[in-house]
Parts: structure tokens; C-alpha cells; sequence
């Protein structure tokens, strides 16, 4: 017989069960609302995880971009007029030198375009030769080139350095020209002599990148201070792998020396300007302006030789005195003291270069930015100048000399203290053919020809300490055998790491 429950208990235990179950989930409900409205004072979070604590990490650049530009050429060559009168380009000629020294995977030589049509690749001239260095030459007749490096890895004494020159011994541009080729940036700067008469300075623009930029150039000149109205406009567009040029005599005419800055607003550009001199029928030089080095107190330009006619531009933001001496082999000798107006050109001629001159020193108040103008005489009223900037001082640096051009560097310690470096030159395939050892006093300059390491001697890699600048006075056989004057010069460039140091860290406030 079963046992009866009566109805009333079964339902009681039912309700109970029933009312636990929604308290529990009001219960449940409540706290999950309350975690998600609730936000901890920020003194219960572990220190460690704010946004205080932050890691650095050090980023390297490990693929590089040169561009190296055209022959020197006229901006005008219309041939209207009587023929004695028309300008001309004459024999000119050219001649590219490319070297990619150290940890170097691939570098590669192409024009503008980067089709990839024309590309050449460096070689290394005997690959079970450690000391030897992957080396190409050709000539920039037909328009600029561009030089491509993919590194293995980045460090010291890694990357390529390429030049190119152009010499005539007919026409209006006889003499000889140089210029480094030049790393893309978005803001260049240039100081440059006056563009008066029948001279010319004609800015190049170049992007290298597959995007098109627009560029705004900003002038100062000699006759007032501040930023120039430019007659011609302030932004110039660029095509991707293209070239756009202005003319800087006709957007600041009458000026005696220009500071010209470019700033691109969507990708790097290279830039240089062919400045040109002539006077009336007589031509007076030509040569490339490369971009300036940073302002700086100190300023040390190398290469200035005895009897040089030198001119000197400065710029200086704010109103500054500036001292410049004479460095000779035993050190500074007799200075001038000049005062700068800020935001105006000084332009400053020094004379001719006294005996055992190897360069110049420039000590400022205030942080300038610097230029020579060094020019030469020969027969006929004919001359040829080159423009030289600021000497930078890195570990490893290199100068490559383009063929059938004869190199003296010049080597000047900028410190107080004795220096030393060391050459490694190599000849135009890249294979090691010389070290010379250097050893200056303090504030001591020497000079070394190529024949001083080897005849075959055309690549320069110098490792050096602090303070130590050089570069190298260029010349031709041809150009002097004619009896022209043909002055050009090459600054050395920075084998150092391409780095920047980025602070990641993470921040409670992006997610809440």
C-alpha cells in the first residue's frame, strides 16, 4: 500500500523552488550589471600595466634610395639669335660611379622611370675576396638614375655611395661638375649664389616614389629679411618618377644669394640645382647644389685651396655674429668677425685663399646654416667654381670618384684633442687595393691624392672618431690640358645605421 503526500506540501516545495531560482538569477543579473558600470580607481591597478611603463625598440632602415642626377645642362639652349650669341651646351660629358659597401643583399641601378627596363645590378668583383666591395660605373647622359639597396642587415659601415660628374672643354659649361647622389627626404635646404645676368640656378625636383606630391618652396634673399614673395608660385607638383623644375632667378630676381627650402607634403623627394654662371659671352662655371647639412654653431667646410677665390653665404634665423677663420695644416689662422641679420642671406667674399689653406671654420652665437663658393681662373676670362657645405662628422663615411677624374681628399680634425682614421680604398670594380693610416694634431688638417694609397685607388672608405670631417677636390686631365679652369668637389657620406628609436606603450584608455 503506498504512502499519500498531501497536495498542499508538494506545491509549498515547489513554490520554494521556483522563488530561489529567481532570486538567483536577479542575483546573477545584479552583478554582471554592476561589473559592467563599475570602473576600479586607478590606485587598485597594477602599476606595471599603465600607460607609464613603456618599452623602446630601435627601428633600422634596410632597404635605401639614391638618386643621382643628370649631366650638368643649360635651362636655356633656344637657338634664336645670331650663332655667336646662342648658348650651347658644347662636348659635354658624363661619367656615374656606384659602390655599396658591407652587409649589402642587392643594389640595384635604374633609371627615374623604375621599370625595370635599364637595370643593372652591382657586382662584387671576386666573391671569395672578403675585403672586396660590389662596385658598377656608367654615365648619366641620358637622364638621372636611381641606385636601390636591400640590406642584409642594418649596421655600421652598411649602404651605397654613388656621385656623378660632368666636364666639357667646348661650349658655355667648360670646366667640370660633381655631385654626391642624394637620399630622398621630405624637407631639403639650399644655399646658393647669386642668379643675376646670364646665370641661372635651376631647382630639380625628383620623386622617386610611385605617388604624386606637390612641393612648397620658401625663399629668403639679401635685400630684406623674411620669406620672399616668389613671382612664380610657392608649390610646384611632381609627377610619381618624374622631375619638375623651376627656375629660382626668375621667381627671386635681383637677390645676391638665395636660401631655397623645399618640404613635401606626401612622400620624399630628391633635389639639387644646376647653378650656372655666365657673363655675357664668358662662361664662369657651373656646378651641382646639394641639399645643406643641419644648422649648427661650429661650421667646418673642407677643400678650400690656396688661391681660391672664396665666397662665403651664411643664414641665420635669428640675428647672430659669426667668426670665420682660415684653417691651415697647424690650425686656424687670422678670423673675421661678420654680423648676420636673421632671416637674411650674408653674403661674404673672403678674398683669395691664403697660403696652406685647407679650409675654413665658421664659430656662430646662434646655429646657421653655411656655404663656400670656391672659384678658379683660366685662360680667356674662362673660370670654374664649386659649392661646399658643412663637413658632418659620422664613424664610417665613404667618397666614390667617378672614372677618369683625379681626387685629393682633404682630412681636417674638427676637436681639441689628436685624431686618427683609416682609409680603405678600392679601384673601380670594388677589389681592395690600399690603406693609408692618418693622424692629425688637434684642430690639424692633411691632404692625400689618390696616387698617395694606390694609382688605381677610385673608392674611399674612411673609419674615423669624433670630429674628424674630409672630402675630395676633384680634377681632369683634359680640362686642364686645355687651359680651363675645372673645379668641383665631393663631400663624404655617412655609412652609419639609418635608425630611429620608437617608445611603445600600452594605454588602459583605447579599450574600455
Amino acid at each position: 500500500m503506498k504512502a499519500a503526500f498531501p497536495q498542499s506540501s508538494v506545491n509549498r516545495r515547489a513554490v520554494r523552488r521556483w522563488v530561489v531560482a529567481a532570486i538567483t538569477v536577479v542575483l546573477i543579473l545584479a552583478v554582471f550589471g554592476a561589473l559592467t558600470l563599475y570602473r576600479p580607481m586607478p590606485r587598485t591597478i597594477d602599476r606595471s600595466s599603465l600607460a607609464g611603463s613603456s618599452v623602446p625598440h630601435e627601428v633600422s632602415q634596410t632597404q635605401l634610395t639614391a638618386y643621382c642626377p643628370a649631366r650638368m645642362s643649360l635651362s636655356d639652349t633656344g637657338s634664336y639669335g645670331d650663332t655667336q650669341y646662342q648658348a650651347s651646351e658644347g662636348n659635354i660629358a658624363s661619367s656615374a660611379r656606384y659602390a655599396a659597401f658591407g652587409s649589402v643583399y642587392k643594389a640595384t641601378i635604374d633609371t627615374l622611370s623604375g621599370d625595370g627596363t635599364q637595370s643593372t645590378e652591382l657586382e662584387n668583383p671576386d666573391l671569395l675576396d672578403s675585403s672586396s666591395i660590389k662596385a658598377s660605373s656608367g654615365n648619366v647622359d641620358k637622364g638621372p638614375t636611381l641606385v636601390e639597396t636591400k640590406m642584409l642587415q642594418a649596421q655600421r659601415g652598411t649602404g651605397t655611395v654613388s656621385s656623378v660628374a660632368a666636364w666639357a672643354t667646348k661650349g658655355d659649361l667648360r670646366g667640370l661638375s660633381a655631385s654626391s647622389c642624394i637620399t630622398p627626404a621630405l624637407t631639403q635646404s639650399f644655399l646658393l649664389p647669386a642668379a643675376d645676368g646670364g646665370s641661372t640656378n635651376q631647382l630639380v625636383i625628383a620623386n622617386t616614389s610611385a605617388k604624386a606630391t606637390t612641393v612648397n618652396v620658401t625663399l629668403w634673399g639679401t635685400k630684406t629679411a623674411g620669406i620672399l614673395t616668389s613671382a612664380t608660385g610657392s608649390s610646384l607638383s611632381v609627377a610619381a618618377h618624374a622631375q619638375s623644375m623651376l627656375d629660382l632667378g626668375a621667381a627671386a630676381p635681383g637677390q645676391k644669394g638665395l636660401l631655397v627650402t623645399i618640404s613635401s607634403s606626401e612622400t620624399p623627394v630628391a633635389a639639387v640645382v644646376r647653378s650656372v654662371r655666365v657673363d655675357g659671352l664668358t662662361d664662369k662655371g657651373s656646378d651641382y647644389a646639394q641639399p645643406l647639412a643641419s644648422a649648427s654653431r661650429h661650421v667646418v667646410v673642407p677643400s678650400v685651396n690656396e688661391g681660391d677665390a672664396v665666397t662665403m653665404l651664411m643664414f641665420s634665423a635669428v640675428s647672430a655674429t659669426a667668426t670665420v677663420s682660415w684653417i691651415g695644416a697647424d690650425g686656424s689662422g687670422e678670423s673675421q668677425r661678420h654680423d648676420l641679420v636673421g632671416g637674411k642671406v650674408s653674403v661674404v667674399d673672403m678674398g683669395k685663399a691664403p697660403r696652406g689653406v685647407s679650409g675654413i671654420s665658421v664659430d656662430a652665437t646662434h646655429p646657421i646654416r653655411a656655404e663656400v663658393r670656391v672659384a678658379d681662373g683660366g685662360t680667356s676670362g674662362q673660370e670654374d667654381f664649386a659649392l661646399i657645405g658643412r663637413g658632418v662628422s659620422t664613424d664610417q663615411s665613404a667618397v666614390v670618384v667617378p672614372d677618369d677624374i683625379t681626387g685629393t681628399t682633404t682630412v681636417i680634425n674638427t676637436t681639441d684633442n689628436a685624431g686618427h682614421a683609416t682609409i680603405q680604398a678600392y679601384d673601380g670594380k670594388g677589389k681592395h687595393v690600399g690603406t693609408r693610416e692618418v693622424s692629425l694634431a688637434a684642430h690639424g688638417s692633411t691632404r692625400i691624392t689618390d696616387a698617395d694609397i694606390s694609382s688605381d685607388a677610385r673608392l674611399f672608405m674612411m673609419t674615423h672618431g669624433d670630429g674628424i670631417i674630409w672630402g675630395v677636390r676633384l680634377s681632369r686631365d683634359d680640362v686642364s690640358k686645355a687651359g680651363l679652369a675645372g673645379v668641383a668637389y665631393l663631400a663624404s657620406q655617412s655609412l652609419d645605421i639609418h635608425s630611429e628609436r620608437v617608445w611603445a606603450k600600452p594605454d588602459q584608455g583605447i579599450v574600455k
